[in-house]
């Protein structure tokens, strides 16, 4: 089984996770979450989804690079 160790901050104030990496990718693959949404580790700070090295090249190709408005089910599916 895939550690989960990726947590996923929208907006600023809404937390889910944790996922493992493909949980990511699938969420960014499904647009659930965008390269504005944050992501980080347990042992680190957050980061914007384009700027995460494991995930920008699939940001890029899924065209998730403008700013997503809408807030979709992944919070309370997810909800830590």
């Amino acid at each position: 089984m895939a550690q989960k160790e990726w947590l996923i901050r929208r907006a600023k104030k809404h937390y889910v996770g944790p996922f493992d990496t493909d949980e990511v990718k699938k969420l960014i693959r499904r647009s659930e979450i965008g390269a504005y949404d944050e992501i980080a580790r347990s042992a680190e700070g957050f980061r914007y989804l384009k700027d995460a090295p494991l995930f920008a090249s699939l940001i890029e190709e899924a065209g998730l690079h403008a700013v997503d408005e809408k807030f979709n089910d992944i919070s309370s599916a997810y909800h830590c």
